[in-house]
């Protein structure tokens, strides 16, 4: 069902519907909360809205609203799913996605993300849940890839093999894919071939951080050793942090007798090692903050906090770059709320929370002011 196919019914939803197009998510909401009468889709609408907008909670509360009036919606019933699995509520959309392959046996796409959640959930038959998917669909990229990953993990490398060239039969350019193979070829040391793979990963992500690394190993072990200097020296240059680009490049000028250079690189390895990866990815996040690259500043923060979620100052400085770069008010809000809610009573966090609840007090008067005008 269309759920943009409403201008008929009421002109007020066409103007909403228009106001979202463009990002203008608070005065969308403020119409598709004054229409009457309250559908299912209008429910679903408010929900989408809020979910662009930042505001997971409200957003669950409209999809779930929007369902209990009328189930007969599997489309919505799955971003349902996907949200409560994008914000960590894993049984919830368990449940979803039980109930929607069970209704729609035959949609692949309801068993890939059942078996998303199954898999947060640590139930090893999620794996089943992934080839019902590719079964369904043998050119689905992402049940083919986790499919892949699993095979890998057990050292089935055959299998990771027919796998991998089948997924890129339907999309060549699978970049993901071409990556798994690529270190397929290295486990079974075929480095020749993992360096025509990653090459060709190269060609398609210009500043793979991943290919350099991986290349600079298959060079290594060819024994081609300045080409893999040469790639340990492009990783360093966007990833100034890399642990083995240090490791490998301070091996490698052993193994050229330049020892003051390989002196250099092992010594920043190690200190690398000790800092930790959630503090290595802070460190670089707040160098691209310094440098006002807050969108890389952003992705490097949320790499920290994957690693450590409770990373507090990853947290904070991730909202106060999110404050600089996003240009939506209540977005800017909505993550500084997160990190008050995460860290409110931590010991040590006072500063951090004091400024952030300022910044929220101040923002919602710009939002006030903006809103009166």
């Amino acid at each position: 069902m269309n759920l943009s196919n409403l201008k008929g019914q009421n002109p007020n939803l066409y103007k909403a519907d228009s106001l979202f197009s463009v990002g203008k998510y608070a005065e969308a909401i403020s119409i598709y909360e004054k229409t009457e009468p309250f559908t299912a889709r209008i429910y679903f609408k408010t929900a989408e809205a809020y979910k662009a907008q930042g505001n997971f909670e409200k957003a669950l509360i409209n999809y779930q609203l929007g369902l209990a009036k009328n189930p007969d919606f599997p489309k919505e019933a799955s971003e349902y799913g996907k949200l409560l699995y994008r914000i960590g509520k894993f049984k919830k959309a368990d449940s979803i996605f039980q109930k929607l392959t069970l209704d729609f046996p035959k949609n692949p796409e309801f068993h890939y993300h059942l078996g998303l959640a199954k898999e947060q959930l640590k139930d090893s038959t999620s794996i089943v849940n992934y080839q019902k998917a590719f079964a369904l669909d043998n050119t689905y990229q992402k049940a083919i890839y986790k499919l892949a990953v699993h095979h890998f993990q057990l050292e089935e490398y055959e299998k990771v093999e027919f796998l991998g060239i089948k997924a890129l039969e339907s999309y060549p350019e699978n970049a993901k894919i071409i990556g798994l193979l690529g270190q397929n070829a290295m486990a079974v040391r075929n480095y020749s071939l993992s360096v025509k793979r990653f090459k060709h990963l190269l060609s398609l992500r210009k500043n793979s951080e991943f290919a350099h690394e991986n290349l600079g190993l298959a060079y290594f072990h060819l024994g081609e050793l300045e080409k893999a200097l040469k790639h340990y020296e492009q990783l360093l240059q966007s990833d100034p942090q890399n642990i083995k680009a240090y490791y490998f490049s301070g091996r490698i000028y052993n193994l050229l007798d330049e020892t003051e250079k390989a002196e250099t690189s092992l010594k920043k390895a190690l200190f690398l090692k000790k800092l930790g990866l959630s503090g290595m990815y802070q460190t670089l996040g707040i160098t691209y903050k310094l440098k006002k690259d807050f969108a890389k500043a952003i992705d490097y923060f949320n790499l920290a906090l994957t690693e450590n979620p409770f990373n507090m100052r990853a947290q904070y400085e991730l909202a106060v770059s999110a404050d600089s770069y996003y240009g939506d008010l209540q977005t800017r809000i909505n993550y500084y709320k997160i990190f008050t809610e995460k860290f409110e009573g931590f010991p040590g966090a006072k500063p951090f929370l004091d400024f952030a609840k300022f910044r929220i007090t101040e923002l919602k008067k710009e939002k006030f002011m903006k809103n009166k005008k």
